[in-house]
C-alpha cells in the first residue's frame, strides 16, 4: 500500500521526467 509521502515523491518524479523529455524536445528543435 503506498503511502502519501510515496504518491507525492512519484508524482514529483514523473513531472520531472516529463519536464526533461520536454526540454530534450525542444533542445533539438533548436
Amino acid at each position: 500500500m503506498l503511502g502519501y509521502e510515496q504518491v507525492i515523491t512519484y508524482r514529483r518524479g514523473t513531472a520531472v521526467l516529463k519536464a526533461s523529455h520536454l526540454q530534450e524536445e525542444q533542445s533539438l528543435r533548436h
